[in-house]
């Protein structure tokens, strides 16, 4: 099982809403599409812009991107990436999936595309709108009682003046930013950095990460980077930057399938994700355990549970569930007994 190698420290953050997720490039060549087409990644990407130019050597993604708004102009930089992303054919697959149905109250992302909101806007269509996006200052101090925000650090196609993208882009990013940077360096002191398919190389936000290391010292938070089959340079790179490399042992699974195992297995373990039972969610069903003197036993090499309730069957039943269901769920059950009502177990 790939949860073994997640570190029991970062479960814990994970499990507490202690954690912020950073979602790459990477990430999104997990994307599916109805004509085979791939989505790039960001060093991929600058390699598909650079051959729209004539006599153009390729030296890296931001060179190649700052040069073709050069010699066109930034409308025409936008109109190229979103050709080359293919933000109009591309959709979530389970990679995707798997991870909007972990609860994350925010989540960064670099990404330009929409593959995030697509996965929440499938997973829960039938509950309204789970999530709101910020792509710039103006909406910081805006919330509109939304499960998850989903922060665009780059900005996205639609607002495509707040996109991040060639040098210049990068090199004011923080003078033209400062809440936005101040939002982001507390997110980075305050929870753990969780990076997936991203590489921390975008200076701008490698900069917040390194001021925050040189401040606090070893207060800094521990982040970490989730990869498969890990290369030693891959391993010391970050390291370097102050993150921990967690490798999964694929043996020839590709990354995505390998990242929405992982996923689903954190899933069985993080109590604000799961669905509802009969109107009560797990979360607070183990909430009202602890207040009611209840006990909760957890054996997760069985994947079993047992929820033992001496006093709450009555108080249940008051709050509109009837007696004879408030009795059904108290009464002790195991995951396979329970997996019709809890799919969030996919058992």
């Amino acid at each position: 099982m790939y949860i073994e190698k997640i570190p029991p420290a970062l479960l814990d953050d994970i499990t507490a809403n202690r954690c912020i997720p950073f979602i790459g490039a990477g990430f999104s060549k997990n994307a599916n599409s109805n004509n085979g087409v791939q989505m790039p990644d960001w060093k991929e990407l600058g390699e598909r812009v650079s051959t729209y130019m004539l006599d153009s050597e390729f030296d890296s993604a931001v060179e190649a991107l700052s040069q073709y708004e050069n010699l066109y102009s930034r409308a025409n930089l936008i109109e190229i990436l979103a050709k080359e992303l293919h933000v109009n054919e591309m959709f979530p697959g389970e990679t995707h999936l798997s991870f909007c149905r972990l609860y994350f109250d925010i989540i960064c992302t670099t990404n330009f595309d929409f593959l995030l909101e697509a996965a929440f806007g499938e997973i829960y269509s039938k509950q309204g709108k789970p999530y709101h996006v910020i792509t710039n200052e103006s909406r910081l101090s805006t919330f509109f009682n939304e499960k998850t925000t989903i922060l665009k650090l780059h900005g996205d196609f639609n607002d495509p003046n707040s996109m991040v993208i060639t040098e210049t882009d990068y090199d004011l990013f923080i003078n033209k930013n400062p809440l936005f940077c101040t939002y982001i360096a507390n997110l980075l002191i305050t929870r753990t950095p969780l990076l997936i398919g991203y590489s921390l190389n975008d200076p701008d936000i490698r900069m917040l990460w390194s001021i925050i290391g040189s401040r606090l010292n070893t207060l800094r938070r521990t982040g970490y980077a989730i990869m498969c089959n890990a290369s030693d340079n891959d391993i010391t790179r970050f390291k370097r930057r102050g993150i921990n490399v967690i490798s999964l042992p694929t043996k020839g699974e590709n990354y995505g399938s390998a990242l929405a195992k992982l996923f689903s297995e954190i899933l069985v373990l993080h109590p604000a994700s799961s669905q509802t039972i009969t109107g009560y969610s797990l979360a607070n069903l183990i909430r009202a355990s602890c207040v009611l003197n209840c006990q909760l036993i957890f054996a997760h090499s069985a994947l079993r549970f047992t929820v033992h309730i001496r006093t709450c069957c009555l108080k249940l039943s008051k709050s509109g569930h009837g007696f004879p269901n408030a009795w059904r769920l108290m009464m002790p059950i195991s995951i396979s007994a329970m997996s019709s009502q809890l799919p969030c177990f996919g058992v």
